[in-house]
């Protein structure tokens, strides 16, 4: 599973206030889920990640994981998966790959990201 990354999102462009973050955080990440860095609406169908060595399927390059399934969590809305958006996602697509891809037979599983993926 790999939660992909994408900046955490800020109240506005250039605004470096300290963390907690203000109440307005929220709503910014909302109007960010309008944008193409939340929406997979203009996203290919597939896309192919072989050149991130973590998702190679050459086992030169990636010995462990070269013959993995991978689940690819499209970052959405600039909250980290944590706003209700990002959390229904998240759920969505757990519910999707245990009916329609057999997960729960999965012996092993691996959950990685970057950035705040």
């Amino acid at each position: 599973l790999y939660f992909q990354g994408g900046g955490w999102c800020r109240p506005g462009v250039g605004d470096e206030a300290a963390l907690p973050f203000p109440p307005a955080l929220v709503d910014w990440c909302f109007e960010r889920a309008l944008t193409p860095r939340g929406t997979t609406k203009d996203d290919p169908e597939s896309q192919d990640f072989s050149l991130k060595p973590l998702f190679s399927t050459d086992p030169v390059t990636n010995p462990m994981f070269h013959d993995w399934h991978i689940v690819f969590f499209r970052y959405c809305d600039g909250s980290a998966f944590a706003s209700p958006n990002g959390v229904a996602n998240a759920q969505a697509i757990l519910r999707h790959i245990v009916a329609h891809l057999r997960f729960g037979e999965a012996s092993d599983v691996v959950v990685a990201g970057c950035s705040v993926g």
